[in-house]
């Protein structure tokens, strides 16, 4: 069984601001960030600019091509990211290994990881989902136990991650092979000290 996007199975989608699609056992790209890492004004118009290319793309029929516009909307964001807006409290390396250890707790339970990287105010990771497990359920859970454990050191409450997530099953060895080059590329803005890459 492949582990990349197969087209004859079936994919289990759920909707909130973003549509998110899972298959069962299917390498998925994943990025997450901080609540305070983009501003709202951006925010509000990747939205709005996104929605509206969406309803046009419905009407023409073309689902391909609203799989290349999630693509571009993720591209959009990570531009945006990478500029390093809000308080980046990744950069500190006690909530960085918040993260790290509530990914070593979940790998070869849930899911499998390929790689990851923790940014001053973003992580991506590429992880193979375990069994029936979605990729909505492992991301609600690693956001949920490390905002927990965040705040506890923190002595503080409120949101840690933006509601909103970012997701792409990887369809091919090739698109694999770029997901990972990108994923180790993307600490090269920063100090060596302010991320972490597996």
């Amino acid at each position: 069984m492949s582990q990349f996007l197969d087209r004859h199975e079936p994919i289990h989608e759920t909707k909130g601001n973003l549509p998110h699609w899972t298959q069962y056992g299917k390498i998925t790209f994943i990025t997450f960030h901080l609540a305070d890492s983009l501003p709202k004004h951006v925010i509000d118009f990747m939205q709005t600019e996104y929605n509206l290319l969406k309803l046009q793309l419905e009407k023409e029929g073309s689902s391909t091509n609203l799989a290349r516009l999630k693509a571009i909307r993720h591209n959009q964001l990570e531009k945006y990211l990478d500029k390093g807006y809000g308080s980046c409290l990744l950069s500190s390396p006690i909530f960085r290994n918040v993260i790290v250890n509530t990914l070593n707790y979940n790998n070869g339970n849930t899911f499998l990881l390929h790689s990851y990287v923790i940014m001053p105010n973003h992580v991506h990771l590429l992880l193979e989902p375990k069994g029936e497990n979605t990729i909505q359920q492992i991301t609600h859970s690693i956001k949920s136990f490390s905002s927990h454990e965040i705040n506890k050191q923190r002595h503080s409450t409120g949101s840690i991650w933006q509601k909103e997530f970012f997701d792409r099953i990887i369809r091919n060895e090739d698109h694999y092979m770029r997901v990972l080059e990108y994923i180790r590329n993307n600490p090269k803005h920063c100090s060596p000290t302010e991320y972490t890459l597996y």
